[in-house]
């Protein structure tokens, strides 16, 4: 994943695409006296925007419209519900469902999503975009009004993409006619859990993830899945070593008397070939949790009116976005515990210009 800097009101094509460029809005009104941020050159606060489904595609196909009045309470010196003042909020912001419904989208004669491998959307999908890039507009316009521009910066990403991008390749397994072939959690029915076959079901969208009742089973649930690959449209099998690589080992912690693994993690973890979604639902062409290209490879933005524009393409991952905010904020990024333990760096590049 690469990100963008760019300063309000100085953005070229690509990441004028969120339209979060003050210079594209109608001018706003005067500053209150009161509102003496903007003189400071300091950062105060962090609006952090996540757009659920948002890939790195989108970010050239965004354009105005919409409405967000919670968070322009906020800004306003209001709580949420505007029914009494509040100060500002040091870090505030928000999730959109608009972008990752929209990719989903099949109702009726409606149709989300794109229409082809690029990226380019859908009128239904287009209509998505267009309502949250008018949102985060007014968010911009209220802080440009309030005096606050300046001293906050707007950090807009995803917390996930949609696989496929190129939805002609969505091929449902088992599908609606149970005709597709199997899901995995069917193939290795025998060694779950009835939490897994029954309840709540097994987690499956792009990806597989399967906890046994015996993790002594491993290996003959793997062997069992590979001889049905090609049913189960596998691209790659996840276990042992090849799993811990990525995730604390599998298992219980010792204080319950285990084996000191970790339950989050599970036994196997299945990557389908890309395209392949684990479901029997009519009403969705793409889906997200997986490893697929087109899942992780969001957008990630960072914007203030001192920060020297430039597009950053090494690569980043959004756990950088914590610390990042901290030392925006002139706080030691360090005080986070997860970024001692796992040694997570600041976003490159960020450099502000007073």
């Amino acid at each position: 994943m690469s990100f963008s800097l760019h300063r309000v009101g100085q953005c070229v094509a690509m990441t004028a695409a969120l339209a979060i460029c003050a210079a594209a809005r109608p001018s706003a009104g005067p500053r209150r006296d009161a509102d003496r941020e903007d003189q400071e050159g300091t950062i105060r606060h962090v609006l952090l925007i996540s757009i659920d489904g948002m890939h790195a595609l989108d970010y050239e196909n965004c354009a105005r419209a919409g409405t967000c009045p919670h968070l322009l309470n906020w800004i306003d010196g209001r709580t949420h519900l505007g029914q009494s003042s509040a100060p500002v909020p040091t870090i505030f912001g928000m999730n959109f469902q608009a972008v990752s419904v929209g990719q989903k989208l099949i109702e009726g004669e409606d149709k989300g999503g794109y229409t082809d491998a690029a990226g380019t959307p859908t009128d239904d999908m287009l209509s998505e975009i267009k309502f949250v890039d008018g949102a985060i507009g007014q968010m911009v316009d209220e802080l440009k009004e309030r005096g606050l521009l300046e001293s906050t910066a707007i950090i807009i990403t995803a917390k996930h993409g949609q696989s496929p991008v190129e939805t002609n390749r969505f091929f449902p397994i088992p599908g609606h006619s149970h005709t597709n072939g199997r899901p995995p959690s069917d193939i290795v029915a025998r060694f779950l859990p009835p939490s897994e076959t029954g309840g709540i079901g097994p987690t499956e969208d792009d990806i597989s993830l399967l906890w046994l009742t015996d993790p002594r089973d491993t290996l003959n649930a793997v062997a069992l899945l590979e001889a049905n690959a090609k049913d189960a449209g596998i691209g790659q099998i996840f276990y042992g070593p090849s799993l811990e690589t990525m995730f604390n080992a599998p298992g219980v912690p010792t204080k319950f008397g285990g084996n000191g693994g970790d339950p989050r993690t599970p036994d196997i973890i299945v990557q389908p070939n890309v395209g392949v979604v684990y479901t029997g639902s009519l009403k969705k062409q793409a889906e997200h949790g997986g490893f697929a290209h087109d899942d992780t490879n969001v957008m990630l933005l960072v914007s203030n009116p001192n920060i020297l524009r430039k597009t950053v393409t090494s690569f980043v991952e959004t756990t950088q976005v914590a610390p990042t905010i901290l030392q925006l904020l002139g706080l030691d990024p360090n005080s986070l515990d997860a970024v001692r333990k796992e040694g997570t760096a600041v976003l490159p590049g960020l450099r502000l210009e007073r």
